[in-house]
């Protein structure tokens, strides 16, 4: 009978789904660069007035984009989800948090190590997205990429922490294409939530000016827990540098060396983005790069053309333009790890971590014990500055 109702449930869902608007395209595909490299890329174009968020936004707020994996074959993650493009940062009063998100178009990419031989990867990029009156329910775009890679030289096929070369210049990466995921909603959207027999339940979100029930009972929980957490919020601050070796004692902390790739690649965004927020008028004409016509292929190539100059341009000025003392640390259990972030010039503090979910359980209780050791001054919960609201965050969830 539940499974009866099941198929009934995914009939219905089928046909809102043909009879409504969808405010978020997305498309995948596998891209081959150097000899044992590749990354899954998705590019979204989204409608006006819906935002897509961004990676590693925390517990208790919008849902965040993420990798996930179902079954691979010759082949090894390599860090984390990497968000792309014009990221917006501002603060969300429905979720009483910062978030960051993308308009018009957003772009995720996930690198891999190819083994050599024959490989093949299965699994979806999940996403949240919002507009003014409704959010879509968690929203999967599934992919599923094989072929047949040369082995990258002295490469161990079974060592998924070993460094990856970054590829040469002049490399012309071979693109996979997988089918176009889309995601419905505009004036109503639909979502299935499944069981083990299938789907179970469904979502409907229409043109209202309240938020779905689910996402307002969610929020509801989630102001309920941060008003009680911030009762308990005192004032006992660390420093970064004891906030640092706090972790190396209790969780086998290590730094990564600056020469290692993900350490050039995290450095070179901080820099970016240090860089657009405080010292823009560096960029002259570049500060402000106009958005394309999503309809006009044409426009979007020139489009993300530009991002990428900038960019570059970005890279290739000098350090001193804009001070940092970053450094990137890593939490590592069982091949998954926890990237702490921090930047002693700015006071960056920051975490993310990937990895199944009894992992993920791990690091989230690391997570929340070095947010509160690193804590919070009497002048940041009297401000309710960003480190204090992201201590309740973390303690909220």
């Amino acid at each position: 009978m539940r499974k009866i109702l099941s198929i009934c449930l995914l009939l219905i869902a089928v046909v809102a789904q043909a009879q409504i608007q969808e405010p978020v395209k997305f498309k995948s595909e596998l891209k081959t660069l150097a000899v044992g490299e590749a990354e899954i890329v998705f590019t979204a174009t989204i409608d006006k007035g819906w935002h897509v968020y961004s990676t590693d936004l925390g517990d208790g707020g919008p849902i965040s984009a993420t990798f996930n994996v179902e079954k691979i074959s010759g082949a090894t993650v390599v860090g984390k989800l990497q968000p792309k493009g014009k990221e917006i940062a501002s603060y969300d009063k429905l979720f009483e948090m910062n978030v960051r998100y993308f308009e018009s178009t957003a772009q995720f990419v996930q690198k891999l190590k190819l083994t050599g031989g024959d490989y093949k990867i299965e699994g979806f990029l999940e996403f949240g997205a919002c507009n003014d009156e409704n959010c879509l329910p968690p929203t999967q775009v599934e992919f599923n990429f094989s072929g047949k890679a040369e082995a990258a030289k002295g490469a161990a096929a079974t060592t998924p922490a070993e460094k990856v070369t970054a590829p040469a210049e002049d490399t012309k990466p071979e693109t996979q294409l997988a089918s176009q995921t889309e995601t419905p909603a505009d004036t109503a959207s639909t979502g299935i939530i499944g069981g083990a027999d299938g789907p179970t339940s469904i979502f409907i979100a229409g043109p209202s000016e309240k938020q779905p029930l689910k996402v307002r009972i969610k929020n509801s929980i989630y102001r309920y827990k941060r008003k009680k957490v911030e009762k308990t919020i005192v004032a006992n601050p660390h420093s970064l540098s004891e906030t640092v070796q706090y972790a190396k004692e209790k969780y086998g902390l290590a730094e990564t060396a600056p020469g290692n790739r993900e350490y050039i690649e995290q450095i070179k965004c901080l820099k970016e983005s240090l860089i657009l927020q405080h010292e823009p008028e560096l960029l002259g004409e570049m500060k402000d790069i106009p958005l394309p016509d999503y309809f006009n292929e044409a426009s979007v190539i020139e489009y993300f053309g530009k991002i990428k100059t900038r960019s570059e341009m970005i890279a290739e000025m000098p350090d001193s333009i804009i001070p940092m003392d970053f450094h990137l640390y890593k939490i590592e259990i069982n091949d998954n790890f926890l990237e702490m972030e921090i930047d002693y010039t700015w006071n960056i503090f920051g975490m993310s971590y990937s990895g199944n979910k009894a992992v993920m359980k791990k690091f989230k209780k690391i997570a929340r014990d070095l947010y509160s050791y690193y804590g919070v001054t009497e002048e940041d919960i009297k401000n309710k500055t960003k480190r204090y609201s992201s201590l309740v965050t973390n303690l909220s969830s």
